[in-house]
C-alpha cells in the first residue's frame, strides 16, 4: 500500500493491493481503542472539528461512565482551492 503513494509511480490497484486493502480495514475494524457510538446510553457525544489551511479533521467521540472520551469515528476532508481561502 505504501508503494502507491510514492511520487511519480503509476498508480496500479491490483489482487495484492486489496488483499492489503481489506486486511487493513479488518485491524481497523476490530482496534479495542474504537468504539461504536452507544445511543441508548444517554452518555454525551461530541463531535470535534479542527481546520488547517489545506484540510478539516473530526472526530466522534462518546463520554463513557468512566468520564473518557471514547473514539468512534474519525476522518478528514481536503479543502478546494477557493474554500481554502476561508477562515
Amino acid at each position: 500500500m505504501v508503494h502507491l503513494t510514492h511520487k511519480d509511480v503509476e498508480f496500479t490497484f491490483g489482487k495484492e493491493e486489496l488483499v492489503a486493502m481489506e486486511k487493513l480495514k479488518g485491524l481497523a475494524k476490530n482496534l479495542p481503542a474504537i468504539h461504536a457510538i452507544d445511543y441508548t446510553s444517554g452518555h454525551e457525544i461530541i463531535f470535534a472539528v479542527d481546520i488547517f489551511s489545506i484540510a478539516v479533521g473530526y472526530i466522534l467521540s462518546q463520554i463513557r461512565a468512566d468520564g473518557k472520551w471514547y473514539p468512534s469515528w474519525f476522518g478528514s476532508l481536503i479543502l478546494l482551492d477557493k474554500e481554502s481561502r476561508y477562515s
